[in-house]
């Protein structure tokens, strides 16, 4: 009897063994809608839409004074002030776009036919060069836009 009590524990240690095995082997199944759209990125993850302003870096004048509005439907509204070059005061408004990885916008082209971008940060905007590219010193050198 003993004998038959023991080959019954085997048997079920077995078969626990092989389910477990089979639990933690299996694929996860995923939702196709879930990796579609990463939610990681300023786009989805950040309170983006307001009022931004600062002073950028000028080579020919004091700076540059811009105040940028960004709206929910991808619409603009930016205000330039030239400083020190008789105040030039430059309006514009249009659309932006979102780059591929949904943390750059870049607002229609500028005067020289490229692209103002910004990189998309939590309460602030950096300002990016035509090539969408920045310097690591870039905030500290006052190329960013502070939300109100």
């Amino acid at each position: 009897m003993t004998k038959y009590l023991y080959l019954i524990f085997i048997a079920l240690a077995l078969i626990s063994c092989k389910k477990n095995h089979e639990t933690t082997t299996a694929p996860k199944q995923t939702n196709n809608s879930d990796q579609a759209h990463d939610t990681h990125n300023s786009k989805a993850a950040l309170n983006w839409e307001g009022v931004y302003s600062g002073v950028l870096p000028c080579d020919d004048c004091k700076g540059i004074h811009m105040e940028l509005q960004l709206n929910t439907d991808h619409s603009y509204k930016m205000k330039r002030v030239y400083l020190g070059k008789s105040n030039t005061i430059i309006k514009k408004s249009g659309h932006f776009k979102w780059s591929k990885d949904d943390h750059i916008i870049a607002l229609n082209e500028n005067e020289k036919n490229k692209p103002i971008r910004f990189n998309v940060n939590q309460n602030h905007l950096i300002y990016l060069d035509a090539e969408g590219d920045r310097d690591e010193d870039s905030i500290s050198d006052g190329y960013f836009l502070q939300k109100h």
